[in-house]
């Protein structure tokens, strides 16, 4: 009886394990907008679209990425996406003490990027 109440607790809690991964997912969706919009959006040397447009960046606590804008007659722009520790990784601690945290770190989701949301404006050209 104690071993299948063992199996049952070791169940449980790893079905509730993951925080980060289960309420954040492995992936953010980052909106990113210019004045003037219809800018060429280049997500570190590649591009993935003109503004506005919404990019899905793996979660990372340790990868930044630079995003570029350019646009004709306009000065491009730079704006760094700068990884910070996902605050639903501490939640990990009081459900599953650190089999949790171990399951956010191996899925590489105890980050979040910030800004969550990009506007920039471009500067025209002199």
């Amino acid at each position: 009886m104690k071993a299948i109440g063992l199996i049952l607790a070791a169940t449980l809690l790893a079905s509730v394990s993951g925080c980060c991964t289960i309420i954040s997912g492995t992936t953010q969706e980052i909106p990113v907008s210019s004045t003037p919009s219809g800018a060429k959006v280049q997500l570190d040397g590649k591009d993935v679209g003109t503004t506005p447009v919404t990019l899905t960046v793996p979660r990372s606590v340790t990868q930044a990425h630079t995003l570029l804008l350019m646009s004709d007659g306009y000065e491009p722009k730079t704006e760094t996406l700068t990884p910070k520790l996902n605050g639903w990784y501490w939640l990990n601690l009081p459900t599953t003490l650190f089999v949790g945290m171990f399951v956010d770190l191996i899925a590489g989701t105890t980050g979040r990027y910030a800004p969550g949301e990009v506007t920039i404006t471009l500067t025209e050209k002199k």
